[in-house]
């Protein structure tokens, strides 16, 4: 067997292993945990090494088998190298005898790789001690209040790095946290390392948890990228942890899939809760400077004021305010226009299916009692870079309040920039509110001006530091007004606010609109009817009317359609029908008095 030739293989391979770490670690290539970068030159290391000890084996057999004895041989020298166990100067001076240049090279080569080998071994065996070292100090400490997160990512390290803030002395701990690939990734482990979290590299499932005696509270946060992979995680932690007090999980996911398997799982004593990010970050929007889509209206001249709404990007986030819209804009003395921009030719159609009478033309610009006012166009195949969509700007000259998410922080800051300059060109000046993800970046865009020192005054939301906080996903203040809200109902319980997902959503519609009707004072008579004045059994009547008109809006929003018959055996949840989709004067008293409840709420 030829010397020089598996000398050549063997220094190729281990090129092409350190060429491949150095390629994917520049150009930033995510791999499967399996190829990181340890786990390659490991690999490129043992191959190499294989060719170099094959032709002595090779040569030094006198057997008829001498090719699969070689072949084996070779193998258990290359796990003694890895082991400290290698004995090898015969084979050495079996290489140096030939005196020549080749063999001082392929001598000193096969050097380098026998010192280096033990070091990929001590690397296993470090590894497998930091989850040793993990268990030991979440051992020692375990009797503190634990916040245990299913990954290591900017999200999670936010929201970790907010609660240390808060809260001192509880315990952090990260689940699957192996050898950093990127510096995006190792900038979050010394972050974690920074407030003295816990990480381990196992899997959140594969972590033995002894909660079994503990007193103090426990927070499982499901924070992967992974949707299907956050189910099955929160699933088998619900199975294994639902008959301890004191613990809540919290499952971060949009999926439709997520709420309907959750609202069926029986949760025992724990407390699980379901964050819906896009519906959340509307919700704070809304409710902290909801009052900004009042306040921008211009008057008509008919005194009635006009809330003229654009948004740019009808993705999830576009998608989501435009729906809360439909129903948060219904108010006393307010008329409601949305113009809404999604270069997917199928724009309209998505809508309507998620929401169909909400997009119904007979129901754009019906002024009834008791029915919700609006007119919402959604133009398709229109594109936030082209001139098509300029000269659509252009004809918005009563725009008031533009909200964009295209789905980048780099187009949305761009385009509302843009915007700006345009609306600038039509003499107006309406709020503009753009998503914006990257915490660095949203400090930067603060108070941004021009070179003539003239600010583009635009709002920015949505950045990680801001939305993964103790007190936007525990503490959240909406949620608190919210289910004061649905407390406020006869024979409520608070689990059903909770673990009802449609009672959670209309308690904090209910409550983001109260907040509006107040800022807009419209305020509540609590008076009996028969002590009311002309004019405020009139406001009152108004405040029901309204209240009938946001509910009716908020339905149609949530994709509910009129169940075909004001009889209420025709309501049917299952195929989002209801009867009491119609203006108030079919309403019968009973329904009525809700209305009145929840308009004085």
């Amino acid at each position: 067997m030829s010397w020089t030739v598996q000398f050549i293989i063997s220094v190729v391979i281990l090129a092409a292993a350190i060429f491949a770490v150095i390629y994917c670690e520049k150009n930033k290539i995510k791999r499967h945990k399996l190829l990181r970068s340890f786990n390659i030159l490991f690999i490129g290391v043992a191959v190499s090494a294989f060719f170099l000890y094959m032709p002595y084996y090779y040569n030094a057999s006198a057997t008829s088998f001498r090719g699969p004895q070689a072949v084996l041989v070779s193998l258990y020298s290359v796990l003694r190298s890895f082991t400290l166990d290698g004995d090898y100067s015969f084979f050495m001076e079996t290489v140096a005898a030939g005196g020549n240049v080749f063999n001082t090279v392929y001598l000193t080569y096969t050097l380098v790789i026998m010192v280096a080998a033990p070091f990929f071994t001590f690397g296993v065996v470090l590894s497998f001690f930091k989850d040793v070292n993990a268990y030991i100090r979440y051992f020692v400490r375990r009797n503190k209040e634990t916040y245990i997160f299913s990954e290591i990512n900017e999200r999670s390290v936010a929201l970790a790095k907010d609660l240390r803030k808060n809260n001192p002395d509880v315990l952090l701990v990260f689940a699957g946290v192996n050898e950093a690939e990127s510096e995006t990734e190792k900038e979050l482990i010394e972050q974690a390392a920074e407030i003295d979290a816990i990480c381990f590299k196992k899997d959140i499932l594969s972590i033995r948890f002894r909660l079994d005696k503990l007193t103090k509270k426990t927070w499982f946060f499901v924070v992967g990228g992974n949707e299907t992979e956050n189910l099955r995680q929160t699933l088998k932690l619900i199975a294994e942890h639902k008959d301890r007090e004191n613990t809540m999980l919290y499952l971060f996911s949009t999926a439709t899939e997520s709420e309907l398997v959750l609202a069926s799982t029986p949760r025992g004593k724990m407390t699980v809760r379901r964050i819906d990010e896009i519906h959340s970050l509307i919700s704070r929007l809304l409710y902290d400077e909801g009052h900004l889509l009042f306040d921008s209206a211009k008057a008509d001249e008919s005194g009635t004021k006009c809330i003229s709404a654009v948004i740019v990007g009808l993705g999830q986030y576009g998608t989501t305010m435009l729906r809360a819209l439909s129903w948060y804009g219904q108010m006393v003395d307010y008329k409601l226009k949305i113009t809404a921009f999604d270069k997917d030719k199928n724009a309209e159609s998505r809508v309507a299916y998620l929401a169909p009478e909400m997009i119904e033309k007979e129901n754009q610009g019906v002024i009834a009692e008791g029915h919700p006012h609006y007119e919402i166009k959604v133009h398709s195949d229109i594109d936030a870079n082209t001139h098509d969509f300029a000269e659509k700007i252009m004809e918005l000259k009563d725009a008031t309040y533009v909200f964009v998410a295209l789905g980048t922080d780099e187009d949305n800051v761009r385009v509302a920039a843009d915007l700006r300059m345009r609306f600038e060109r039509l003499r107006i000046k309406p709020v503009i509110v753009a998503v914006v993800h990257s915490s660095e970046e949203r400090a930067a865009l603060e108070g941004i001006k021009n070179h003539k020192n003239q600010t583009y005054d635009i709002r920015f939301i949505g950045d990680i530091d801001s939305s993964y906080t103790e007190k936007v996903i525990i503490d959240s203040e909406v949620e608190d007004a919210a289910l004061k809200c649905h407390m406020a109902w006869d024979n409520a319980k608070e689990e059903e606010f909770w673990d009802i997902e449609y009672n959670y959503r209309s308690s904090v519609a209910t409550a983001l609109h109260k907040k509006a009707r107040i800022h807009c004072n419209l305020q509540f008579i609590d008076k009996p009817e028969e002590e009311m004045t002309e004019e405020e059994k009139k406001r009152n009547k108004a405040i029901e009317d309204l209240e009938h008109c946001r509910w009716f809006a908020y339905m149609r929003s949530e994709g509910f359609v009129y169940s075909g018959s004001d009889d209420s055996s025709s309501r049917n949840e299952l195929g989002k029908m209801h009867h009491n989709m119609v203006p108030t004067h079919r309403l019968t008293d009973e329904d009525l008095d809700k209305d009145r409840r929840v308009g004085k709420a």
